[in-house]
């Protein structure tokens, strides 16, 4: 008998399946609809991929990595964020982008999660010769 506590049901889930022929395997990947994460994805060889559609049982997958199971069943809500920066601080390199991460997370609210995306033209701003980084933010909820 399944064990229901250890369970989660995924309210709305999609499947893929790639076929990769110069590298000679299939990616299947699971899909939370809900907060667009792909909460599974196995790599398994065409060969046994084959064997797995002929009904052969416990076809072992190459590779096979489970995520972001904290977050399925939850939407995504997003807010933009500009926050001012030195003017000093040069946005090419290492460093910087090391600083910059930094800053972000540091003003980031609680509860929420920044994308530390800096390549975008509208990732640097500057109003009243202030300079500025703008990001997004992301945190997961349950639907209403």
């Amino acid at each position: 008998m399944k064990d229901r506590n250890s369970e989660i049901k995924i309210n709305r889930a999609c499947l893929s399946i790639n076929i990769d022929s110069e590298r000679d395997n299939v990616k299947i990947k699971f899909t939370d609809d809900i907060s667009f994460n792909d909460f599974f994805e196995a790599t398994i060889s065409s060969k046994r991929f084959i064997q797995a559609l002929g009904r052969l049982a416990y076809v072992p997958c190459e590779e096979a990595y489970l995520s972001g199971v904290d977050i399925l069943n939850k939407e995504a809500l997003r807010k933009r964020v500009s926050v001012e920066i030195p003017e000093d601080l040069s946005l090419y390199s290492k460093d910087s982008k090391e600083k910059l991460e930094k800053i972000c997370k540091k003003r980031c609210p609680k509860g929420w999660i920044p994308d530390l995306y800096f390549d975008s033209k509208s990732s640097f701003t500057k109003k009243n010769g202030k300079y500025f980084v703008n990001f997004a933010i992301r945190k997961y909820v349950y639907p209403k």
